[in-house]
C-alpha cells in the first residue's frame, strides 16, 4: 500500500532528473561564448618537482667511480602563452614553459613551442586538457654557462574557475641530445587574457 505512492514518486523523480540536468546545462547553441576567441595571451607561474637524470662514472674497466641523480629537486615554474584562439574551446600558441630548479648540475629545464588546450565548455568554469611539443634545453648559468638541447614534451590539464583564471598541471619531459631526460611535475596558477 505505500510501496505504490513511492514508486509513483521516484518514477516522477527520475523522469525530472533529465529535465532538470538539461535547464542547467544549456547545450552548445544557447550557451553564452566565454569570449576565448581570438588573440590571447597567458602568464602564469608555480611550483614544482624536477627528477633529475641518473648518471654513473665509470673507469676503463667498467667499475663504477661514482653515481647520482635521481632526485627530485624543488622547481620554481613559468608559463607563457601567445597565439589565437579559433573557436571558444581550442587554442593554439606559442608555449614557453621554464622551470628553474635547486639542482646542484642544472638550472634551468624548459620547452618551447606549439601548444594546444581544449576547453570542455564554451563557457567559464571549465575543465581543459593541454600539451606542448617543441624544443627542450637544459641550461647552466649560475656556475658556468652552457646548455643542452633536445625534443621537449609536455602533457596536462586543469580547470578555469573563473573568467581568465586557471589551476594547470603538467607533466614536462626533456630529452637531451646527450642521453639525459629530465621530467618536471609542476602545479601553476594562470592567467589567460582573452
Amino acid at each position: 500500500m505505500i510501496a505504490r505512492p513511492v514508486l509513483r514518486l521516484l518514477a516522477v523523480l527520475m523522469l525530472a532528473a533529465p529535465v532538470r540536468a538539461a535547464a542547467q546545462e544549456p547545450d552548445a547553441t544557447t550557451e553564452p561564448a566565454a569570449g576565448r576567441k581570438g588573440f590571447i595571451i597567458g602568464i602564469g607561474g608555480g611550483i614544482g618537482s624536477h627528477a633529475t637524470p641518473t648518471f654513473r662514472v665509470l673507469d676503463r674497466f667498467g667499475r663504477v667511480l661514482s653515481s647520482g641523480g635521481g632526485e627530485n629537486k624543488l622547481a620554481v615554474a613559468f608559463d607563457f602563452n601567445v597565439g589565437y584562439a579559433p573557436g571558444e574551446q581550442l587554442l593554439i600558441y606559442y608555449s614557453n614553459k621554464a622551470e628553474f630548479t635547486t639542482d646542484d648540475r642544472v638550472d634551468l629545464v624548459g620547452v618551447s613551442g606549439v601548444g594546444v588546450t581544449y576547453m570542455f565548455r564554451r563557457t567559464t568554469p571549465s575543465a581543459f586538457v593541454s600539451g606542448t611539443v617543441g624544443a627542450g634545453a637544459a641550461r647552466t648559468f649560475i656556475t658556468s654557462s652552457s646548455a643542452q638541447f633536445g625534443p621537449g614534451f609536455a602533457v596536462g590539464g586543469g580547470y578555469e574557475f573563473a573568467k581568465h583564471f586557471s589551476i594547470n598541471g603538467d607533466a614536462i619531459l626533456v630529452k637531451l641530445d646527450n642521453g639525459q631526460d629530465h621530467k618536471v611535475y609542476k602545479v601553476s596558477f594562470n592567467y589567460l587574457f582573452y
